[in-house]
């Protein structure tokens, strides 16, 4: 029997990528001073296209709204945030599996993606982001090096 098993496109992705799948997860430092022992734990992140747009979903339950941030900082998306697990009054811990603490996640824009144009939405534990592709010879005005992305 002969199977066919597809390669991973994403397994060897070059470091120095210009693609939306290179990730910040085991250097979190990038290079602005913040230490990897802060940041506990990567939650799952798919990144998906079509053919107007880039939808980056990351898995975050137990993450509250107030405790998640996203920043758009020159050709850098940044999703950070802390999620508390809380055990009851009373409550003796036998075994804790869940990550919990600080997160930081670091997303290179795609060169063809719009970096005026990012919308977030969390519902359901689950982050979506949206950049939209730019129009192609379309001129966009340059974006504030450093902007918060208001999350709805």
């Amino acid at each position: 029997m002969n199977l066919l098993i597809p390669e991973n496109p994403f397994k060897a992705t070059p470091r120095n990528s210009t693609s939306m799948v290179q990730v910040s997860g085991n250097d979190s430092s990038g290079g602005n001073g913040e230490d990897q022992a802060d940041h506990r734990w990567l939650p799952a992140t798919d990144i998906l296209e079509d053919e107007t747009e880039y939808l980056l979903r990351a898995d975050l339950p137990g993450v509250r709204k107030d405790e998640l941030r996203v920043v758009r900082t020159g050709k850098t998306l940044t999703i950070s945030g802390r999620r508390d697990l809380k055990n009851q009054p009373g409550q003796k811990a036998h075994r804790l599996e869940r990550p919990r603490g600080n997160f930081l996640r670091r997303f290179p824009f795609p060169a063809d993606a719009s970096r005026n144009s990012v919308k977030a939405r969390f519902a359901d534990g689950v982050l979506e982001i949206n950049l939209r592709k730019a129009l192609p010879g379309g001129a966009e005005t340059e974006p504030p090096r450093w902007q918060e992305v208001n999350i709805r």
